[in-house]
């Protein structure tokens, strides 16, 4: 059509007419369509924040490039804050995300503690949890810490600050504790009770609370449920070690899942006094053995 319009243009003698469409046509061909990036905050939330996804170094190596060293504008974090702040905080440690910016925090810090220096047993801490789920823009608020060093940061959080400046107790105008039995004393006792911190769950209930984060694996929930738990005080420290079967099994759970569980252990039970083990009523040596049959 736009051929047979410049035609009859230069049929008609209109030579200039002719070249302004031949222009305009070279032009519209040329140009490019700006085009608005798509949405994929579903995308990302589906992809990064699936808690308990299999353990994929590429797919971390792949978040920490797109996501951290380069923050995509197609994606609305306040939607991936909100994501994050309704889930447990055991399946939010199980997720791409936290291991992609926990692994890019040890290496910001060198694999090492902030505080003591120490290699071994390395955790990122958060210094706040103001920017919880949307720590990628708040790098700063989290640093490495080694197990021992962690624990003690979060019991001098928990410690309650003395009041200071109390003013004076007087007994002048106030009042008899009423007597046992009597309403008022009924309302102080329950008030009091109110007034309690809160006890920490159990072990064993916070060993169950943990273990159902792996209920979407039916087989590896089914093998932690049926695992003997033994809890011994060492040095100051509470050792929590399952058992399993065969030395394969003990092998696999140290390299891909120990230091996670034992993360989501210790927010179970609010307690960073805890070391998790794994052991197998299988030796390596009978496991060699066996392999060389």
């Amino acid at each position: 059509m736009l051929t047979r319009v410049i035609a009859l243009s230069i049929a008609d003698g209109d030579a200039e007419k002719a070249e302004e469409i031949i222009k305009w046509a070279s032009k519209g061909q040329g140009a490019e369509v700006e085009k608005k990036p798509r949405d994929a905050t579903s995308s990302f939330i589906k992809r990064y924040l699936t808690p308990y996804a299999p353990y994929d170094k590429e797919k971390i190596e792949r978040f920490i490039g797109r996501v951290i060293v380069k923050t995509p504008e197609n994606i609305d974090f306040q939607v991936v804050k909100n994501t994050v702040s309704n889930m447990p905080y055991s399946d939010f440690l199980n997720t791409v995300y936290w291991r992609g910016v926990s692994l890019f925090i040890k290496r910001r810090d060198g694999f090492k503690c902030a505080s003591c220096g120490s290699t071994e047993k390395i955790e990122v801490h958060h210094k706040t949890y103001e920017n919880h789920g949307d720590e990628i823009h708040n790098l700063a608020d989290l640093t490495t810490l080694c197990e021992k060093c962690h624990r003690d940061e979060h019991s001098a959080k928990e410690e309650p600050k003395e009041e200071q400046n109390n003013p004076p107790v007087t007994t002048q105008g106030v009042r008899r504790v009423p007597k046992v039995g009597s309403a008022l004393s009924m309302a102080a006792i329950i008030n009091k009770n109110n007034d309690r911190p809160p006890r920490r769950p159990s072990i064993r209930a916070g060993w169950g609370r943990m273990i159902e984060g792996y209920s979407r694996q039916e087989k590896f929930h089914s093998l932690l449920s049926k695992s003997k738990l033994d809890i011994e005080d060492v040095a100051g420290k509470r050792i929590v070690t399952f058992f399993v079967d065969k030395y394969m099994i003990k092998q696999w759970i140290e390299d891909k899942y120990l230091r996670e569980m034992e993360c989501a252990l210790k927010e179970a039970t609010r307690d960073q006094n805890i070391e998790l083990r794994v052991k197998s009523e299988q030796t390596r040596e009978e496991f060699m053995r066996q392999r060389r049959k």
